[in-house]
């Protein structure tokens, strides 16, 4: 049984300049999944507000970030592990792809396809699951099998964020950076969600766990 392994990240400008972004931003900002408002009252807002304005400022911000010798920091780690776990699990075949970005999700899946790979295990890349994240790449997953002719075995993996070796590598990775510096205060930020959307349903709240080694 030919196996594989496929990681899913959020995606990333494909250049740090507004045409680039503003690319980017009409797919994230297109997935219900992210903005849960009727389309009636969010395209106009997005089309005549967002889209006009938002990607020359986000442009800016990418630039401070951009690497010179490989470009978007995102693509350029998530390439990377994918390699790295292609050096752990040479008996699997390893892919990447995102979901606003080439290459897309689809795309992945379709290779993986005229590869044959008979049992696939999908991981994206967000510890906690949320709607906005996991639940819009499951939707990309559904979409591409729905009616397909075959599907193969599949392991999707929702969350990872209550793991105790990931958890005890976060915690030792702070520490290491604690112990070699001289800091005031440490601040843990976590991507939020709106209160909408944890009123609906999303567990992000309460998956988020913090844990200092003794």
């Amino acid at each position: 049984m030919k196996q594989g392994v496929l990681l899913i990240n959020l995606g990333t400008p494909a250049t740090a300049t507004t045409t680039a972004v503003r690319s980017y931003l009409h797919r994230f900002l297109a997935d219900p999944r992210v903005i849960n408002l009727p389309r009636f009252v969010w395209l106009p807002i997005r089309n005549l507000m967002v889209l006009p304005k938002r990607p020359s400022a986000s442009a800016g911000r990418y630039r401070q970030i951009w690497s010179k010798q490989y470009g978007s920091p995102l693509a350029y780690y998530t390439q990377k592990q994918a390699a790295q776990l292609q050096e752990l699990l040479p008996d699997y075949k390893v892919a990447y792809a995102y979901s606003y970005s080439k290459p897309f999700i689809a795309d992945a899946l379709a290779q993986l396809e005229k590869d044959r790979i008979e049992n696939l295990t999908i991981i994206p890349l967000y510890p906690q699951y949320s709607t906005t994240t996991i639940g819009s790449v499951i939707d990309d997953i559904n979409r591409f099998y729905f009616r397909r002719a075959y599907i193969p075995k599949l392991h999707i993996i929702n969350s990872f964020a209550d793991r105790n070796d990931y958890l005890d590598l976060l915690a030792k990775n702070i520490q290491t950076a604690l112990d070699h510096g001289q800091y005031d205060q440490l601040i843990m930020s976590f991507h939020g969600i709106p209160v909408s959307y944890a009123q609906h349903g999303d567990p992000t709240h309460n998956n988020v766990q913090l844990r200092w080694p003794v």
